[in-house]
């Protein structure tokens, strides 16, 4: 079994992706590498390299280096980067069903019949008003690309004729909650 390893999250999520003992596809998975420090909301496309928003959501950029958009301490609390000083922060339930979601190319192709894990790491923003208890995942053949700032639906996956896609839910019995440490989020 080959694994997809995600870093370190945070509804808002911050988000992080750990390097793990096995291969790693994810581009820049510990959101280390930065064009710029971040200094705003909603730059995360701008600041962080290999990785974009797939809609007109305003996704966040967290890193040490930064006084505005610092970690460990930060608008939405304080959360220690699990790995490295940065992670990513954004909504991924909001009122007025507002969502924002992040997308990175990997480093090598899936094979067919090949078995992979993904996993990754979520905390939940001291600020935050929800929690939830299942995340959704798209493996697509090119970027996604939508104008929306609410849900990203499969009835929207589905419109897009041009890119093939397989979707995965990861769902657990309780809420991501802690918001103290970070939570191992993974496939079986």
């Amino acid at each position: 079994m080959k694994k997809i390893t995600i870093y370190c999250i945070k509804v808002l999520f911050l988000w992080g992706i750990c390097a793990g003992f096995s291969q790693n596809l994810v581009t820049n998975p510990s959101f280390e590498e930065h064009i710029a420090c971040p200094v705003k909301l909603g730059n995360f496309s701008a600041d962080v390299i290999g990785w974009s928003t797939p809609t007109k959501g305003s996704t966040d950029y967290f890193h040490g280096c930064s006084e505005a958009m610092g970690t460990p301490k930060n608008f939405n609390g304080t959360q220690i980067a699990d790995f490295g000083e940065g992670y990513a922060g954004f909504y991924l339930y909001a009122p007025n069903d507002y969502r924002e979601y992040m997308q990175a190319k990997l480093l090598t192709p899936l094979k067919k019949g090949v078995t992979y894990e993904l996993s990754f790491f979520v905390s939940l923003a001291e600020r935050s008003d929800f929690a939830i208890n299942e995340f959704g995942v798209v493996f697509s053949e090119l970027p996604l690309d939508f104008e929306i700032h609410k849900e990203l639906s499969k009835m929207h996956l589905y419109r897009d004729t041009k890119n093939s896609f397989t979707y995965l839910e990861i769902g657990y019995s309780h809420f991501a909650n802690d918001t103290k440490d970070w939570m191992l989020v993974s496939t079986p």
